[in-house]
């Protein structure tokens, strides 16, 4: 079984577009880049309140 409990397998066929800020953007690029996850997934994942976590990013840490 997935990650996501199997949902992955289903199809999705309902589009929704949102308006956003600048700022807003930015928070959401920036929160998907740190995740690994691309906007639709994230989305989901808040929607259906999932523990979202960052990706370890080791060489970056060990050049901080």
């Amino acid at each position: 079984m997935s990650k996501t409990g199997g949902r992955d397998l289903r199809k999705r066929y309902i589009r929704k577009d949102i308006m956003l800020n600048e700022l807003e953007n930015e928070k959401l690029i920036a929160d998907c880049q740190r995740c690994n996850l691309s906007y639709g997934e994230y989305f989901r994942r808040l929607l259906m309140n999932e523990n979202i976590k960052e990706k370890f990013n080791g060489l970056q840490e060990l050049v901080d």
